[in-house]
């Protein structure tokens, strides 16, 4: 059985690479059923790095997922991931 859906992306990127240093990464995709329209599919990702002080940084980072008809029964509609990250760049 195939199905055919939308795709509309909408994204977002931000950076400044005077100290200090951040980067933006924002992106959300939506997918419409259109031979299935009562189902909708969406996914988020995002995250955030910021420098704390000289090539030491820290992040956070974040998925999201929404199927309102997951293709196997029994799945959930919605997943969530969360991410937390500290760096430091030897340049």
């Amino acid at each position: 059985d195939q199905t055919v859906e939308g795709m509309l992306l909408l994204a977002y990127q931000g950076f400044r690479y005077d100290s200090p240093k951040y980067n933006l990464d924002l992106r959300l995709l939506v997918m419409p059923g259109i031979t299935d329209s009562d189902r909708l599919r969406l996914q988020f990702q995002g995250s955030v790095r910021y420098e704390i002080f000289h090539d030491f940084t820290t992040g956070v980072s974040a998925s999201y997922s929404y199927d309102s008809n997951p293709p196997v029964a029994g799945l959930e509609n919605n997943t969530y991931i969360l991410g937390a990250t500290i760096g430091y760049s030897f340049n």
